[in-house]
């Protein structure tokens, strides 16, 4: 494994760790941290920690870094120590996303915390590269424990679909000063359902409200405009802002106006402009509009995003078909209609997005 570019070569973390450590006057106390307190493979009292757990968090991230946190659970110990330098945990029935899994396929770094949250209140951090791993390969080439082999040769939703397999780099404490001290309490687990009650259904109502194309609530609607507007670049000339101001446009004609403040933002250039009516206020109004309109459900952009997801939808159902009713020539041929259709959406979107 290459050795990460880090400040210190002889020390674990980021470069960015030892930029803040340094900064905010933590260096001392970071490298007392690394020195006491981090390994690079699991001790004899991690490992009893670990087979006592029942549930995990983990971190993943794909190949443009862009992160999600996840949850996995199962009966005591199901984190399975493979030996000091190595853990895996098993994937079971039901993760149909497979968010993380596919974050790893990109990209290997995982992070793991265990907590305690029952007894100690202590954490454990595990730090290290991931992969997925199958049930006959992992049983055949790894020194899996017999409670795991058992798990695999069983026929319920509890037996494991397969393992993500962690080489560990950094494993590590975390203090149990802010950790609360929990209750169990006695929960059915139902392996492998499909029950929506048991899963969760629609707690969120995301599908109560329309699903993936929600109407953005009106009040988040104005922050998000907002925010997205002030960070980036002036809304009349389009330059980039070093320094934004800001132009409250007073009793605007347009109802169709949506803003917290009906407020533009500016450079200071276009600013001395506004306020020497150099640019007429309607042109200002119809420019706020332009800005809102970007987020407005039935946006052109919006709309694109639903006649792609509408396209999907009818080339999965192309390619079923495809798969199962027609002979070879007509596959063959239905191929390359859907290869031209790709390359078509593809070019629309590049040129109107």
């Amino acid at each position: 494994m290459q050795k990460r570019d880090t400040r210190e070569a002889n020390l674990p973390g980021s470069v960015g760790e030892h930029l803040l450590q340094e900064e905010y006057g933590d260096t001392d106390r970071a490298k007392s941290f690394y020195e006491n307190q981090m390994l690079d493979h699991l001790n004899d009292r991690m490992k009893r920690l670990l087979s006592t757990q029942e549930m995990v968090f983990i971190a993943t991230s794909d190949a443009n870094g862009e992160a999600d946190c996840s949850f996995r659970g199962g009966p005591i110990g199901f984190v399975r120590v493979l030996d000091s330098k190595t853990v895996a945990y098993p994937e079971y029935r039901g993760n149909g996303v497979h968010a993380s899994l596919g974050n790893i396929l990109e990209n290997p770094h995982i992070g793991m915390i265990f907590v305690d949250f029952f007894n100690t209140t202590v954490g454990l951090h595990i730090n290290g590269r991931a992969s997925i791993q199958e049930n006959q390969y992992i049983q055949e080439n790894f020194n899996l424990p017999y409670e795991a082999i058992e798990d695999i040769q069983t026929k319920s939703g509890k037996r494991p679909e397969r393992w993500v397999v962690v080489d560990i780099e950094e494993a590590y404490i975390h203090c149990a000063k802010h950790i609360p001290k929990l209750k169990k309490l006695g929960k059915k687990i139902h392996w492998g359902t499909d029950s929506e009650v048991h899963k969760g259904g629609d707690f969120f109502e995301i599908k109560t409200q329309g699903g993936r194309n929600a109407t953005i609530h009106p009040i988040d609607l104005k922050n998000k405009l907002y925010f997205d507007r002030a960070k980036q670049h002036c809304e009349w000339c389009f330059t980039w802002l070093d320094e934004p101001h800001f132009h409250q446009i007073v009793a605007p004609v347009s109802s169709k106006v949506i803003t917290p403040d009906n407020t533009l933002v500016v450079c200071s250039e276009c600013l001395s402009k506004i306020e020497t009516r150099g640019i007429q206020t309607s042109h200002l109004e119809y420019r706020l509009a332009e800005q809102v309109n970007k987020w407005s459900p039935d946006s052109y952009i919006e709309s694109l995003i639903r006649g792609k997801n509408g396209l999907t939808v009818r080339i999965t159902k192309l390619i079923n078909f495809v798969l199962t009713e027609m002979t070879k020539k007509e596959t063959i041929i239905k191929i390359c209609l859907l290869i031209f259709v790709i390359h078509y959406l593809a070019h629309f979107l590049v040129l109107h997005s």
